[in-house]
């Protein structure tokens, strides 16, 4: 084999080429661009964990505030009476009425009447009283017929003109 020379290349191998080398300084500006780089994306990471957490909050306090509202709904339709559509009659007279009850077991009232009514089922009397209810001679007896739910005093009111 010959001798190479200087500028002669073998085949398939090709010249080094050197790479420049950065000035210290632009090795400095690079370094802060990445610093920069990096802390932005930080922030941004951050920025967007806060704003999920925060989210997640309010989503949880909404979710408090409707359950709480529906438990109070919920407690106050068991609570408070619910109409009933009382039957009753004096004299062959039959009337219909719709009766809400007293709480906590209280006398009631008519709907159509500023009266107070006790119902003595036992006895199958209703007292219509004016007043004082502890006296029942001063009440209006009348005979107990039946007494319907909720829904007949709902038809029993829209039907009427």
């Amino acid at each position: 084999m010959p001798p190479q020379r200087k500028g002669q290349q073998l085949l398939g191998k090709m010249p080094e080429v050197k790479k420049p080398k950065a000035s210290p300084k632009k090795k400095q500006q690079q370094q802060q661009e990445q610093n920069h780089q990096l802390q932005r994306e930080a922030q941004a990471t951050e920025r967007a964990r806060k704003s999920k957490t925060s989210a997640k909050k309010k989503s949880g306090i909404i979710k408090k505030l409707m359950n709480t509202i529906f438990g109070l709904i919920f407690l106050a339709i068991i609570i408070v009476p619910k109409p009933q559509l009382l039957i009753y009659k004096k004299l062959d007279l039959v009337a219909n009425s719709i009766y809400i009850p007293g709480l906590f077991g209280g006398p009631g009232k008519l709907l159509d009447s500023p009266q107070t009514v006790i119902i003595d089922e036992a006895m199958a009397v209703v007292y219509l009283c004016f007043g004082q209810i502890d006296d029942k001679t001063q009440c209006n007896n009348f005979q107990f017929i039946e007494q319907k739910g909720m829904f007949s005093a709902l038809g029993h009111y829209l039907a009427q003109p």
